[in-house]
């Protein structure tokens, strides 16, 4: 049912739609401030970058002439402060538009001219968007790293509303990776520098993170029921708080996120009784989704209408509302692929159960062909992905062979001073040139082993390709014979040519098994580390999972393959760490690619 499904969707809904109201006041007020004609360079600077990034959902082309015309000014004045702040808000403005490798080329500018300020503040933003950067990238240590460094240099800056930014992010990703604790301990950063900034939407952040926290903490013990009502607690005071302050949210689809997530909590941990809290919240996530047209949310309330209709016998308005969820989500200009494909799924399993085989059959066709686009369309991005991380990475690299050419270079002349002077004894002469020989060769040595080491890393990515095709072969070929035994349940002869279809591309995918075993060949001993190490008591759902780690998807991108929740994945990634023997602070990601 729908109900196994609503928290990814949920996450995944979270700034998606466009808040309108708020941020047309927003960008009004910004637009009359640059149209004052008062403002220092910093200022018009720090406003232009603002109204750049406020402008990023509804017009990014005018977002971007901004960020240019504040670039054309920290241009004219030389300030490397300048430059670097610029170039910061050019990362942030191409991370929401999903453009991965200009963000890495902008912060990469943004991290060269900060290293030649001393302006702590500017540092610890730019360092704070690198971190924004590597986390959309999924380099989680990396980005952690980079938070950890932006603290550094804010503290004591009064930077408060940045300093919650990346208290939340951190508390976030602590509960991700079962570490309570540390969610906890940054949950209550986040809430305190969010109270010294005094900004609505840190505010709300702040205290979602609490309840985020004591949420994460009651499904680990559920028998402390004040966990529970601390966790409604907190998202009570941020919607109350987030109502209150509606026109002056800058992200307002947190609110309507917040009623959602309250709702489900009133109906998974409260009595029956409740219920009419439970669709208090769940209206008012709906009215609150569609004003900031929040359609994955609107979505999401419709499927948890649908549960309660089923719940009540009515599978008829259960089906009704279900389609009002479907004619939402393709609304969108972009379309939520895992939420599409879960609805359909459901309207299948309806119309199953109604004994319309047909139409079942039809939701399985479209789930079918949705999923190949989906599919499709995560490679895509995977790649895109693995060109910014390679983008990201070849700038450092490039910076440190400019430092090493550099150092050469003084070297070279220090060798041709003594060369020089070494011309009246030709016995010193020759020593010389023998040494620099020797030195010369080292550095081709040195050169060849980074080309070899680079081939390396192109072999190691062709072989997260070629295992990728493997899995999704496999997962394909798992749909297509479901849907060929549905097929022989249904006596109509017009679905017999489908039958025979999908019994063809059965035998011509039968072709590419080949490609597990090239898979075994190319990593032959990992699925038996991986057992000898948990004394054989991964499942085959454990392994498939390291599986996916080792390829490097995200965990977004894991539960989509698997079709679990997030956080069912968070429960699985702490099972199996048990299973493997790690302690809280080890890495599971870094423990399985050791073993490859």
């Amino acid at each position: 049912m729908y109900r196994h499904g609503f928290l990814l969707f949920l996450i995944i809904g979270i700034g998606w739609g466009r808040p309108v109201k708020a941020q047309n006041k927003i960008i009004d007020s910004l637009r009359q401030v640059l149209a004052g004609g008062r403002l220092s360079v910093d200022g018009r600077i720090r406003t232009l970058g603002q109204l750049g990034k406020a402008l990023s959902a509804s017009n990014p082309q005018e977002g971007l002439a901004l960020e240019q015309e504040a670039l054309d000014l920290a241009r004219d004045t030389g300030d490397p402060a300048r430059m670097a702040l610029v170039y910061s808000y050019f990362s942030q403005l191409y991370i929401a538009v999903d453009s991965l490798v200009p963000a890495s080329r902008a912060i990469d500018s943004a991290l060269f001219f900060a290293g030649r300020t001393e302006d702590k503040t500017v540092k610890g933003m730019v360092w704070y968007r690198k971190g924004l950067v590597e986390d959309y990238l999924d380099k989680v240590e990396e980005s952690m790293r980079s938070f950890i460094t932006a603290l550094g240099f804010l503290e004591g800056q009064k930077e408060y509303a940045t300093e919650a930014g990346i208290y939340y992010i951190m508390a976030g990703t602590y509960g991700s990776e079962g570490d309570l604790a540390g969610q906890a301990r940054y949950a209550r950063f986040c809430a305190q520098t969010a109270l010294a900034s005094g900004l609505p939407d840190n505010l709300c952040n702040g205290y979602q993170a609490l309840a985020s926290s004591f949420e994460f903490r009651y499904r680990k013990d559920t028998s402390d029921a004040t966990l529970r009502d601390s966790c409604m607690y907190y998202n009570r005071v941020a919607c109350i708080l987030g109502v209150q302050n509606k026109d002056r949210l800058l992200a307002p689809s947190i609110l309507a996120v917040i009623t959602l997530n309250m709702s489900n909590l009133y109906a998974e941990f409260y009595p029956a009784r409740y219920k009419d809290s439970a669709m208090h919240y769940l209206s008012l996530a709906l009215d609150l989704g569609q004003e900031t047209k929040q359609k994955s949310v609107v979505a999401s309330c419709f499927g948890r209408l649908s549960d309660y209709a089923q719940d009540a016998g009515d599978n008829r308005r259960a089906e009704t509302y279900l389609l009002e969820a479907l004619a939402v989500v393709n609304s969108q200009k972009e379309v939520n692929s895992p939420l599409r494909l879960h609805i359909i799924h459901n309207l299948a399993d309806l119309a199953e159960k109604r004994g319309d085989k047909a139409a079942a059959l039809d939701f399985y066709k479209q789930y079918i062909d949705y999923y190949k686009a989906y599919f499709d369309a995560a490679q895509v991005t995977a790649a895109q992905k693995l060109d910014a991380q390679y983008q990201f990475g070849k700038t450092e690299r490039d910076l440190l062979v400019a430092q090493q050419q550099a150092a050469n270079n003084r070297k070279l002349k220090i060798v041709y001073i003594i060369l020089f002077a070494a011309s009246l004894t030709g016995l010193l002469f020759l020593f010389r040139s023998y040494h620099l020989h020797i030195r010369l060769h080292k550095e081709e040595s040195a050169r060849l082993l980074a080309e070899q080491q680079l081939l390396e890393a192109r072999k190691e990515y062709l072989q997260k390709e070629l295992l990728a095709g493997s899995l999704a072969l496999e997962e394909k070929d798992g749909l297509l014979q479901s849907l060929q035994q549905k097929i022989t349940e249904i006596s109509d002869p017009r679905l017999k040519k489908v039958g025979r279809l999908i019994t063809e591309r059965t035998r011509l995918d039968e072709d590419f098994e080949s490609l597990k075993q090239d898979f075994a060949h190319i990593h032959p001993e990992f699925i038996e580390k991986l057992q000898q190490k948990a004394s054989g008591s991964l499942t085959r759902i454990d392994l498939k999972y390291c599986t996916y780690i080792l390829m490097g998807l995200s965990n977004k991108e894991v539960g989509v393959r698997l079709g679990i929740e997030a956080k069912s994945i968070r429960m699985a990634r702490y099972r199996i760490k048990q299973k493997l023997g790690l302690g809280k602070e080890e890495s599971l990601d870094q423990f399985v690619r050791t073993l490859a």
